[in-house]
């Protein structure tokens, strides 16, 4: 954002702190955000205040910039933009435990209704992809996820990418296109919610019984 006043309002503009994923998706899907390289700019034939041209980043330079930041950048920005596009009000779920948190209006209005761990699988073999400066997704993180997720009141969503084992089409945003999405629910078993909520009839059993006339009978309750 631009360090000059506002002609409006004669003040700063306020600082914006934005998720990779989140400058991305304004400059990539909407084209409403440009990103420029360094706090100042060497070019003086701008004008003061408007971002110089020759300082901006193009998309495919912010997607090697962002790469080399994030490793995982690809992965987590399809499933952003995924549930983005979509409706939900996405924002970092790293103080749940997450990737991302989804809202269905932003968190001033509700608290997060899901939160989502993503994780990248081979589109031939369906195997998880390793890759370096990325966690690979345990049974054990499930767990801890899991009841993270029930702690909070929550719902914990697994979004599998599927991608090209050998990364082959990372150099480019095109390759989006060719990733897709899969969600799955993952509930924590609870005993106490599977129990019937109203018990069925306890069988009984007919003995005769000697302190009674002959032909009755005793209800005995099992």
């Amino acid at each position: 954002m631009s360090d000059a006043t506002s002609p409006l309002t004669g003040r700063e503009p306020p600082v914006l702190h934005l998720e990779l994923c989140e400058a991305f998706y304004l400059s990539y899907a909407l084209g409403c955000l440009t990103v420029r390289e360094g706090d100042s700019c060497p070019h003086t034939s701008h004008t003061a205040g408007d971002s110089c041209a020759q300082c901006q980043l193009s998309l495919l330079a912010m997607w090697k910039l962002f790469r080399q930041l994030e490793p995982d950048f690809p992965l987590r920005y399809r499933v952003y933009h995924h549930y983005r596009a979509r409706g939900w009000v996405v924002r970092s779920g790293y103080c749940m435990g997450a990737d991302w948190g989804l809202y269905k209006l932003g968190p001033a209005q509700y608290h997060a209704t899901y939160t989502v761990r993503v994780e990248g699988v081979d589109r031939r073999s369906g195997e998880v992809v390793e890759m370096m400066g990325v966690k690979v997704v345990t049974w054990g993180d499930m767990l801890a996820q899991t009841r993270v997720a029930v702690t909070v009141k929550k719902e914990l969503l697994v979004a599998r990418v599927e991608v090209w084992g050998d990364f082959r089409d990372w150099d480019s945003p095109h390759c989006l296109g060719e990733m897709c999405v899969t969600t799955s629910r993952v509930k924590r078993w609870v005993v106490g919610d599977q129990r019937w909520a109203i018990k069925p009839r306890v069988p009984v059993e007919m003995k005769e019984n000697s302190c009674y006339k002959s032909g009755e009978a005793v209800i005995v309750l099992d």
